[in-house]
């Protein structure tokens, strides 16, 4: 994956460039700001790999585990990603592949909703760390700013069920606002937050 990261740095840059030329050969294609972001998004979301895991919390928030380079081919699961009680299996199963022995770290993206501008960093936060991160499901995420505070929270809670451990939580740019909200209605749960 480490030897991919040069190449995905360089079809980065050309989906940007392609953004930017497809607005100014086709000035109608994007009416807004909104539109080009979908546009970007959608294309990022092509080059991203697929999650080992990834939990839904509500129509808008789902966390994703990422794996980096431990392997996590065994792992096997069916069953709703959205039950609370299937949810907290996974969790568990997730723990037992690191044996419970790194610390947790929750990332919440841009307004992106995926966190484009770090995938490069996930592998090697992932290797380090309880990875996880929040995404926002669909083209148009309309839900509250509460809704996905709430939802963030009760993620946070279930990914710490033990009690006596505590989660990094990591924003950029719009997650920079999110982060301190959930750290805000969840301060025993946080130890530190970048």
């Amino acid at each position: 994956m480490k030897a991919l990261s040069g190449i995905s740095s360089i079809a980065r840059t050309a989906i940007s460039l392609l953004a930017l030329q497809k607005q100014d050969s086709e000035i109608s294609s994007f009416s807004s700001g909104s539109d080009m972001i979908k546009f970007v998004k959608s294309q990022y979301e092509k080059l991203n790999t697929s999650p080992a895991v990834k939990l839904k919390y509500s129509e808008q928030v789902s966390f994703s585990f990422e794996a980096g380079t431990q392997n996590f081919n065994n792992f096997t699961f069916t069953g709703s990603m959205s039950d609370e009680h299937d949810r907290k299996q996974v969790i568990e199963t997730v723990r037992q592949s690191h044996n419970a022995t790194k610390p947790v770290v929750v990332y919440f993206p841009g307004l992106d909703g995926q966190g484009i501008s770090s995938m490069q960093q996930h592998e090697d936060l992932a290797d380090t760390f309880e990875f996880w991160r929040m995404t926002l499901n669909g083209e148009d995420c309309e839900g509250s700013f509460t809704d996905m505070i709430s939802a963030a929270s009760v993620f946070l809670d279930e990914v710490l069920n033990n009690g006596d451990q505590k989660a990094i939580v990591i924003g950029e740019s719009f997650g920079g606002l999110v982060a301190p909200s959930v750290s805000l209605r969840n301060p025993n749960l946080v130890s530190g937050m970048y």
